[in-house]
């Protein structure tokens, strides 16, 4: 009797421990499931857009990027593998000769290495849903930062025509000028404004005086 008694607590135990572990499985697909928004990619300046259309590689990988905006971490480990193998094709193709620097090479490993994480993660089986929706943060991140390398490029070859142009640089030797006297008159400080008013009445006194003078002269005579 004591014996029947062991093995069915036992058997209540170990029945228990499974319909717990049953639910936490249940509740960590269904977090997996939920759809998450993310912080939009930054985008391209319309000339940045123009100096890069024919690199078919990188409007493929933008193309299939828009869809991890709002994606559930189900669907993102899902797709990791694609995303993953035209991550690689961007990194192997022809990148534009103006774009040829470590610098961007640089972004462009960051975001394989991250598309080579996510991808990783879709053979976790006990991935958590909050992990998933990091990792395509930094996925995001990383191919924003690739943009913004591009738009900097841009405008500083655009700098650097302006610069070059000739008009610039007349223009600029016109600014630079010194200006003419006539053109900006000496400013008076208020002190020698002061200055010149006291000696004003003055030099009126001198001329009543002399003017004296003369009538006195005129009177004797």
């Amino acid at each position: 009797m004591k014996y029947f008694v062991f093995f069915a607590f036992l058997a209540l135990i170990v029945s228990c421990q499974k319909k717990e572990t049953t639910q936490s499985t249940v509740v960590e697909r269904s977090e997996l499931s939920v759809t998450q928004k993310h912080e939009k990619i930054n985008d391209l300046t319309p000339k940045s857009q123009k100096k890069i259309d024919d690199w078919l590689e990188y409007e493929s990988l933008k193309n299939f990027l828009d869809r991890f905006n709002s994606i559930s971490p189900n669907e993102a480990l899902n797709n990791s593998k694609e995303l993953n193998d035209l991550v690689k094709s961007l990194r192997d193709s022809v990148t534009p000769k103006f774009l040829e620097s470590d610098a961007f090479k640089a972004r462009v490993n960051l975001l394989l290495n991250e598309s080579m994480r996510l991808y990783d993660m879709s053979s976790i089986s006990s991935i958590k849903a909050t992990e998933v929706n990091a990792q395509v943060e930094k996925l995001l991140l990383a191919f924003s930062s690739i943009n913004s390398k591009i738009n900097t490029v841009v405008k500083q070859a655009d700098l650097d025509d302006e610069v070059n142009d000739p008009k610039f640089s007349t223009e600029f030797k016109r600014t630079d000028s010194i200006p003419n006297e006539s053109e900006h008159p000496k400013v008076i400080k208020p002190q020698e404004l002061k200055r010149k008013q006291k000696k004003l009445p003055q030099k009126n006194s001198l001329r009543r005086s002399n003017k004296n003078k003369k009538n006195e002269s005129k009177k004797e005579n």
